[in-house]
């Protein structure tokens, strides 16, 4: 994260939303690995929960401007 705020200087709120927004999709990604619906899943498949959380964090902030 250091390096794509390079030349960035965030302010205090920027900055803890970005960090609550990585934990969420963090936590959706983990749910998703351990749900009980799911057969025991191994690294690989957490990466890809990750990837397809992460991934959908630009289309969640494009929402929560639209209301804004």
């Amino acid at each position: 994260m250091a390096d794509r705020l390079a030349g960035q200087s965030p302010g205090r709120t920027e900055f803890r939303l970005l960090l609550d927004l990585m934990l969420a999709a963090w936590h959706c990604a983990l749910e998703a690995w351990t749900s009980p619906e799911t057969a025991r899943q191994d690294r690989a498949a957490l990466l890809r929960h990750m990837r397809e959380a992460f991934a959908a964090i630009p289309a969640v902030a494009a929402l929560a401007a639209r209301d804004a």
